[in-house]
């Protein structure tokens, strides 16, 4: 949302927040004298929408560290987006349904979700808040190259993407040490991009582990919601919005990496946008109403 947006919406918000915060202390939320993208309420605090800044990517730590009338007023400031509120939505009905069923098959969280690309990113950041341990491993541009050799006679930067997926954990030694099963996700028309990565992560970097799985996430959703007709005609609108046309892109936080040059990995560690961190602020809050946010010290250093 822009800034004129936020300041269209807060014209005169005061009544409907406070009666919405329903405070013992009656919080007053002032505007005047404020820029329009800034809050004041009565004990000083300032909301601002500078929370937003596009400077890092919006987490747990950063919604702990809200009081209760600043995740209130930022709710209602998020939910004003109808964009945000229907990815947050849609994203999390298809994350939950998947959830159940990985937790059914391989043990609850006892599996690494690796988000491949930007595809996967809406989904995965749900896993991410839900105390999954979540990787995310930007690339894009694999489709183009037809031939394995191709690809590597390509690109540029390999050696600092592999580095990049050392840090990530994504290692001989963090996945053979580790109980769980890594499951790469991506989602795939024809599936050349998917075996494509495959191919990178197990022949150029070297990475094999028998506890490694390279799965099309919409292949492996669509079964899942064949069983409830209702559900299943959900999947394909999901399918069309988030996945075929790219929609998530915008909402999950993953900067765009060429595999013509992953030198560029250095921008994505710190890419984020406004749009992202109110997707994560929403999701999270909806988690946390839920009763389902959980913190995993592994997604520190996830992106």
């Amino acid at each position: 949302m822009n800034i004129k947006g936020i300041q269209q919406y807060y014209t005169s918000p005061v009544q409907s927040i406070n009666r919405i915060a329903n405070k013992s202390t009656n919080p007053i939320i002032k505007t005047s004298g404020l820029s329009c993208d800034t809050f004041e309420v009565s004990f000083g605090r300032e909301i601002s929408t500078n929370i937003f800044n596009g400077k890092g990517k919006f987490g747990i730590k950063q919604y702990k560290k809200l009081l209760p009338i600043e995740i209130e007023t930022l709710e209602i400031l998020c939910n004003s987006d109808k964009a945000i509120k229907e990815a947050v939505k849609e994203n999390l009905d298809m994350a939950l349904i998947l959830k159940d069923s990985l937790d059914e098959q391989y043990g609850k969280n006892n599996y690494v979700f690796v988000s491949i690309g930007r595809s996967p990113t809406g989904i995965a950041r749900a896993f991410e808040f839900m105390g999954t341990e979540t990787k995310y491993l930007p690339i894009s541009g694999l489709r183009n190259y037809p031939y394995y050799g191709m690809l590597v006679a390509g690109a540029k930067g390999l050696n600092e993407y592999g580095k990049f997926l050392n840090s990530q954990g994504i290692s001989n030694k963090d996945i053979g040490n580790s109980e769980k099963q890594y499951l790469f996700f991506d989602y795939t028309y024809k599936g050349t991009t998917l075996k494509l990565y495959e191919e990178l992560i197990r022949k150029y970097y070297d990475i094999n582990q028998p506890n490694m799985r390279f799965i099309s996430l919409n292949k492996r959703l669509d079964p899942i919601t064949y069983e409830d007709v209702k559900t299943h005609r959900e999947f394909n609108y999901y399918l069309s919005k988030y996945l075929i046309h790219s929609g998530i892109e915008k909402f999950g936080g993953i900067s765009e990496l060429n595999i013509e040059n992953l030198r560029d990995i250095k921008k994505c560690k710190k890419f984020s946008t406004t749009t992202s961190q109110m997707y994560n602020f929403l999701l999270i809050r909806e988690l946390d109403k839920r009763g389902l946010l959980r913190e995993n010290p592994n997604n520190k250093k996830s992106l």
